[in-house]
């Protein structure tokens, strides 16, 4: 029986292999390992009418592989205190879009599905409950030059 089990394993981990090789040379993934690197600048962050002023830092790896890259990211905050995030990206040819995964220390954990709406537009989404309510996260992503970024989040709670 333990025979049996470790050669299904080993179909499975064959299979999944076959797989990565395509996701290695998916050009969806090869246009966000731009971001490989770190990155840092002004944010501004509007709750509510409230402005929040600070420095988001952004740190991308890609995996030794090609199939992937994470992402840490921390910005710190008086009075909305200390943001430190993980994320997991990589592209699914099964549905031909990029999986961002992210979870953070305020208790957000969640699956953007993202695409290249143009060669330097790329467009993520996610949706999930919060509260009984519809929780909308969306994310643009425009590149300006191989130095500079700029990052665009709306977040909607009920429509708001």
């Amino acid at each position: 029986m333990t025979t049996k089990l470790k050669l299904c394993f080993t179909a499975l981990i064959l299979g999944l292999g076959i797989h990565s090789v395509h996701a290695q040379t998916a050009p969806a993934l090869e246009q966000l390992f731009r971001l490989e690197g770190k990155w840092q600048g002004p944010a501004i962050l509007n709750l509510e009418g409230n402005i929040f002023n600070f420095t988001y830092y952004a740190d991308f790896k890609k995996n030794e592989e090609g199939t992937g890259m994470t992402l840490d990211e921390t910005f710190s905050h008086p009075e909305l205190g200390s943001l430190i995030g993980y994320n997991l990206i990589g592209y699914n040819a099964r549905d031909e879009k990029i999986h961002w995964f992210s979870v953070d220390n305020f208790g957000t954990c969640h699956d953007h599905l993202g695409y290249w709406k143009s060669a330097d537009h790329f467009y993520m989404e996610a949706t999930e409950k919060h509260g009984g309510k519809k929780f909308e996260e969306f994310i643009d992503i425009f590149f300006q030059s191989e130095t500079q970024i700029q990052l665009k989040l709306v977040a909607k709670l009920g429509g708001q």
